[in-house]
């Protein structure tokens, strides 16, 4: 869609004209009339007068005054967009036509073209081999990254359906300076990316000509033209890959189920719609949350592996990766209790270890695949499609999502929020009463939440507050705990980066916490830095920051929508959430109404220059504690997490405290109060049964979920922790590779051959009674808002 000005027209030469010259060129190889590109006059420049080829004078012509598009204008680009070929918008022929040269003919020089060919041909076949297949091993952990990468790759997380192929990625490294701009280099790459993924002729021709032409940019447009339309191109959008196990998600949990299958000799492919490996455990969660320091032991099998790794990355002997730390340099004191380097560790480093995981097992790993459909039949899923094209085939599938996308797209039964007390019989799901603790989020001085102080017909303050009535405690809804992002700063001045507000900051959107800083200093409180939120000492002077207190880094309120919603969306989420907490830290660190204590230890931290580099420091994934969860017909309940009833046929133990964070932020009684925030004490470490890790057999009989899994809100808010994630995705793996061998739906395997196997294996599935164990729910009071 060029753009025809005064401006343009001043610009009698150069690379300019050389885009309508190649424009023109392109006309030769359509039919007559076919638009492709649209010329749109923005100002008064005369139709007569335009420098535009001759090709493009009668047809393809339209006038946007100032630019502003019209509802006509729009319908006719969505239907050249959508594929449809319509009569194009015809120009008026000038009342005067000025005479124009003979175009020059295209085979002046025949032999220019024939050597051109040979030469994209020459560079396309030596990209052949890393674009055609698999990738086998994922990429390099962060901390690796070369800077100019980093600079072009940041904000890659916010776009979650972005794919970065590996022929763009050389063309963004040697042909574009890092001193561009961000938005060019942004759009340099989605349109390569749109190019790879889409392959049309018409999409093709419309990318290559709108990118703004530089002699380096046109190498690459030939090479991309190569790319989209030669032999490599054709058999990798049709690309079908056949495995025993096909893992969708490669979070913790999903990395440990392609291992343990791969380990067993079967094949294992882990289809992942980002960039990284590891989830929350490489993506910020690095204070691991594991109750108490007794209650390490209910960790095994690979899941201790990938702590012991990272333990030994920290100079911890092996079999030493839960011993308390010896040395003071190690670690410092957190709030919990003191936790060894593999516990406290750095995100660059789990990810490392994750990598090494899978390319010691030779699992093939597709990134940057998003799941766009289901294929079934016999209540067995038999291939995935996602949105690049690629197909594959398995045997099982297993969900390793923190969203449950596998599971939801298979037609499994799931729920959202939080179901009535009433339905398993519980004590603490439903709706909840204002808050009770402090930690947990109850305002223990009074604070005026009204635009206008003292009149609530001016409405409650904006953003951090809803206007709506509480609602019958215990009753059900659909509302989802709150979420943040776990992030890694540093207080090092030589790794560390700029904290900076978000885009658009204002400062009224924190009018509340405002007030309750000064309803706290009026009470005679003494305010630090942990009065507003914990953050907990990682290894080379990094801090893991997270959630305490009423108003702190959860975005209450802003993850209804998420776990249903569409990666668009989800991003736009992930974006809210940034910019809350973002601007959440620039209050503390600048705003006047801080006390300067708060503030001064506020500008201390900063993100850390050797994490998430690809992300500019901030990190990749968003704490998503909950979102779906599969209803089977074995659900796991408070009762369970209690202890009052046991699981049958365990797969691995569940050890923290329920920890339930808030919903929202209402107004009652004149007050503002957080409304979902509770805990309840588990006494012990207790069995998670394999029926919650398989659907009903109607349903599905060779898929497994694993982080969505059949639990309560209630239950389900102990059990979401990495290390069982990791276990249950242990077990999981190894029940399918039974399942393929003795030709049966995943609810009829041999659950004695399942336990024996784990055992083996080193999973834990029974909590040692003789051992002394202290009740979680005191330490989780304690610390509150994992």
């Amino acid at each position: 869609m060029p753009v025809i000005s005064a401006n343009t027209q001043a610009r009698r030469e150069g690379y300019f004209r050389l885009e309508w010259k190649l424009a023109d060129d392109g006309t030769h190889l359509m039919a007559k009339g076919t638009p492709f590109i649209i010329p749109v006059c923005v100002d008064d420049t005369k139709d007569s007068d335009a420098l535009v080829p001759d090709s493009f004078m009668i047809v393809q012509w339209t006038h946007l005054p100032g630019g502003e598009a019209s509802n006509s204008f729009c319908a006719r680009m969505q239907t050249l967009l959508d594929g449809d070929v319509a009569p194009a918008a015809k120009r008026p022929p000038p009342q005067t036509a000025p005479l124009r040269p003979t175009p020059r003919s295209r085979h002046r020089r025949p032999w220019l073209a024939g050597l051109g060919t040979v030469l994209v041909i020459a560079v396309g076949l030596a990209l052949w081999r890393p674009w055609r297949g698999p990738v086998a091993n994922p990429p390099p952990a962060a901390a690796a990254t070369s800077l100019p990468d980093r600079e072009l790759e940041a904000r890659q997380a916010h776009c979650p359906q972005a794919t970065v192929c590996p022929f763009t990625a050389p063309i963004r490294r040697a042909w574009i300076s890092p001193g561009r701009s961000r938005g060019r280099l942004a759009r340099t790459r989605d349109h390569c990316n749109r190019v790879v993924r889409a392959r049309s002729p018409r999409l093709v021709i419309r990318v290559l000509f709108t990118l703004r032409m530089t002699p380096r940019l046109t190498v690459a447009r030939l090479l991309l033209s190569f790319v989209a339309f030669g032999p490599a191109a054709r058999a990798a959008s049709n690309r079908v890959v056949e495995v025993d196990l096909c893992v969708y998600g490669g979070t913790s949990g999903g990395v440990i189920a392609a291992v343990q299958a791969a380990r067993l000799g079967k094949t294992a492919l882990i289809v992942e719609p980002g960039r990284h490996l590891g989830g929350m455990t490489a993506g910020g969660l690095s204070w691991t949350d594991v109750g108490n320091s007794d209650r390490v032991g209910a960790i095994g099998g690979m899941a201790r592996d990938v702590y012991e790794r990272i333990g030994a990355y920290y100079g911890q002997k092996p079999g030493t990766a839960f011993d308390t730390p010896t040395k003071p340099e190690q670690v410092r004191l957190g709030v919990d209790y003191e936790k060894p380097p593999s516990l406290a560790f750095e995100p660059h480093v789990a990810e490392a270890v994750f990598g090494e995981l899978v390319r010691e097992a030779k699992v093939s790993v597709e990134f940057g695949e998003r799941l766009a459909n289901v294929r079934k039949s016999d209540r067995r899923v038999r291939e995935v499609v996602t949105a690049s094209g690629l197909v594959v085939r398995a045997k099982m599938f297993l969900d390793a999502t923190y969203e449950g996308d596998l599971m939801a797209a298979a037609g499994i039964s799931y729920t959202l929020g939080r179901e009535a007390n009433a339905q398993y019989g519980e004590t603490a799901n439903g709706i909840q009463g204002p808050a009770t603790n402090p930690r947990a989020g109850k305002f223990e001085v009074a604070i005026d939440p009204y635009a206008r102080p003292g009149d609530p017909e001016t409405g409650v303050l904006p953003y951090l507050l809803r206007d709506e009535p509480l609602g019958a405690i215990g009753a059900a809804d659909r509302r989802i705990q709150s979420y943040n992002f776990r992030v890694c700063l540093t207080d090092q001045p030589g790794n560390r980066l700029p904290l900076g507000p978000p885009a658009g900051y204002d400062a009224n959107n924190y009018e509340l916490l405002a007030r309750w800083i000064g309803a706290r200093l009026a009470a005679g409180e003494q305010l630090t830095l942990r009065s507003f939120l914990k953050y907990d000492p990682l290894q080379h002077g990094k801090f893991d920051f997270n959630n305490r207190w009423p108003i702190s880094t959860d975005f209450i309120g802003g993850a209804d929508d998420y776990p249903e919603a569409n990666a668009a969306r989800r991003a736009e989420i992930a974006r809210a959430h940034e910019a809350y907490l973002r601007g959440f830290f620039h209050f503390l660190a600048n705003d006047p109404r801080v006390p300067k204590a708060v503030r001064d230890e506020m500008r201390r931290f900063g993100l850390c220059r050797d994490e998430f580099s690809d992300n500019a420091g901030w990190p990749h994934q968003l704490y998503v504690r909950e979102a779906r969860r599969m209803v089977s017909a074995f659900v796991m309940t408070e009762h369970h997490a209690r202890g009052t009833r046991a699981a049958p046929n365990s797969v691995g133990l569940g050890a923290y405290g329920v920890d339930l964070h808030a919903v929202r932020r209402i107004v009652v009684d004149g007050r503002p109060v957080n409304e979902g925030s509770n805990g309840v004490t588990v006494p012990r470490p207790y069995p998670i049964g394999y029926g919650a890790i398989v659907p009903k057999p109607a349903e599905a009989e060779n898929v497994f979920v694993t982080f969505a899994l059949s639990a309560s809100h209630v239950a389900f808010g102990s059990i979401r922790m990495e290390p069982v994630f990791m276990t249950l995705s242990q077990s999981a793996a190894t029940a399918a590779v039974i399942a393929i061998t003795d030709n049966v739906p995943v609810q009829q395997v041999d659950y004695a051959k399942l336990r024996d196997r784990l055992r083996a294996a080193g999973v834990v599935l029974e909590w040692d009674a003789a051992k002394p164990v202290q009740p979680a729910g005191q330490g989780e009071r304690k610390r509150k808002n994992r």
